[in-house]
Order: C-alpha cells, then sequence, then structure tokens
C-alpha cells in the first residue's frame, strides 16, 4: 500500500467520480451514509450538511475487471463565531481521498483541499452525484437481472 499526494483538487474528483458512474463497466456500488427511511441519499447528505456544515460521503465502486475504487469527501462549512443567516450561506472546504485497488496493489490518491464560496455549490454538487449514483445503480441492477436471465 501506498500513498501519494496528486495535483488535483477535491472538486477534480468529484468530477472523476461522475466519469466512473457514466461507466457501463461497474459491477457494485456502496455509499456511505445509507439512506434512511424515505430518503434519498442525496438528501441524507444534504440535511448532514446543512443541519451541522459537516458531511462525510464515501462511495465504493467495483469494476468488471476488478478495480476497486473508494472515494471519500469530508465537506466543512467555516462556522466562526457571530451570526449568518443559514449554514448554506457560509463558505467552506472540501477534503478528498480516492483509493484505488487492483490485485494486491493498493494506492491512496490525497487529492488538493477545494475551497467553496457559499454551501449551495456544495448542494448542487452533491445533487448531481446523487442523481448519477441513483442512475447507476438501476443500470446494474438491470443488468444483473439480465445476466441471471440469460444464463
Amino acid at each position: 500500500m501506498r500513498a501519494i499526494k496528486v495535483e488535483k483538487e477535491a472538486w477534480d474528483l468529484f468530477l472523476e467520480l461522475l466519469n466512473d458512474l457514466a461507466s457501463n463497466n461497474l459491477s457494485y456500488m456502496n455509499r456511505y451514509p445509507e439512506p434512511v427511511g424515505e430518503m434519498r441519499y442525496r438528501d441524507v447528505l444534504k440535511k448532514a450538511f446543512l443541519d451541522t456544515g459537516k458531511c462525510l460521503a464515501i462511495i465504493w465502486l467495483i469494476f468488471d475487471n476488478g478495480l476497486k475504487k473508494t472515494y471519500s469527501f469530508l465537506i466543512e462549512a467555516d462556522i466562526n463565531e457571530g451570526e449568518f443567516s443559514n449554514i448554506a450561506a457560509l463558505p467552506g472546504r472540501v477534503r478528498a481521498n480516492l483509493i484505488e485497488e487492483l490485485g494486491d496493489d493498493k494506492t491512496i490518491k490525497i487529492y488538493r483541499e477545494s475551497k467553496f464560496s457559499n454551501g449551495n455549490e456544495i448542494v448542487r454538487y452533491l445533487e448531481l452525484v446523487g442523481n448519477k449514483y441513483r442512475e447507476r445503480e438501476l443500470y446494474i441492477t438491470m443488468k444483473k437481472a439480465l445476466k441471471e436471465e440469460l444464463f
């Protein structure tokens, strides 16, 4: 196992995640935290962020070739002493890592921190990733069902 710093920001990892979620070669995916009751994953993340100013999102992807990718994002609003209208109005930061595993090779990629000017930027990213995640989740379910039906 090794860890390396990459010359990319956390925003770049969001984009890489969106790219990977568009792949037809995904065979498995999971996420943390798990959705609760009727709430969708993105709603759980948004609620955590908008209620507390912090949010941790982890997504595991496994591809048909055995490659495993674990995305982790720690999102924090800059909460300082004083008055503010709501957490979505505050600036903040995103820290991100990517763990890639293939066979016995495991690499942790550490991305540079990204800053955001207000929490609404983060909420938009969470919506985008949530929509793409749900789309791929349905795709994988259908792919598995068709495979079982054919074999």
